[in-house]
Parts: C-alpha cells; sequence; structure tokens
C-alpha cells in the first residue's frame, strides 16, 4: 500500500504505509496540482499522474523518468481517477470538462482495455 504527498515545496514523496518507510522524493520544479497514482500488474513501471496547471504529467516514481504529458485540457485540472479495470484516466479541469484517455497510450480510445465500448 502506498501514499503519495505534495507540497508547495515542489516536491512528490511517495510512502510504503506498511512498512512505514519513504520510497522516493521527486523534486518537480513546480508546486504539484492533484497526483494519482496508475497501476497496471502487467506493466513494469509505476506510474503517477502530476497535474501542473492544465498539463498532467506521467512519471515513473521509481525512476523519476517523464514516461509522457497529456495537454487535454484548456484550464487547471482539479481532479484525476484511474480505472484499473478498464486501464483508463479521467481527469476534470477548475471549468468542469471531463476528459477522458487510456492509461496505455494516455490518448483518448473510444475501446477500453477490456474491448468494452464506454462511448455509444
Amino acid at each position: 500500500l502506498y501514499a503519495a504527498t505534495t507540497s508547495t515545496d515542489k516536491a512528490l514523496k511517495i510512502f510504503d504505509v506498511k512498512n512505514f518507510d519513504m520510497l522516493t522524493m521527486m523534486s518537480l520544479g513546480f508546486v504539484p496540482g492533484v497526483i494519482c497514482f496508475i497501476y497496471c500488474y502487467d506493466r513494469k513501471q509505476h506510474l503517477i499522474a502530476v497535474s501542473k496547471d492544465a498539463e498532467i504529467i506521467i512519471y515513473d516514481y521509481l525512476t523519476s523518468d517523464v514516461i509522457s504529458t497529456v495537454t487535454v485540457h484548456m484550464s487547471n485540472v482539479k481532479s484525476i481517477v484511474y480505472s484499473n479495470i478498464h486501464r483508463t484516466v479521467l481527469s476534470v479541469d477548475d471549468k468542469g470538462i471531463i476528459e477522458y484517455w487510456s492509461s496505455d497510450t494516455f490518448k483518448f480510445e473510444p475501446k477500453s482495455a477490456t474491448g468494452q465500448r464506454l462511448f455509444q
């Protein structure tokens, strides 16, 4: 079980809750907004989505590498939610616009990883 925290000190910290240990601390260079783990059992990367104004930056939190940048919003991102079942991410900005994108390609996909058509 992991927990992540951000602060105005421009840092992202990942904690192993069970072992009461800090796994990593990343200096981001910006004050992060919201964060969300993106975890798939068959993926070797350990991803976390971090909002920076209207952008969402995807990091591998074990290596601190930037994997991708999602630029689908026109205003500040206020919420990010991940669905492991459909391998999709929903993000919402402060104007109420909801965006839907794949956690595999980091782009809009009309079908989920399960093959279900989510929009008809």
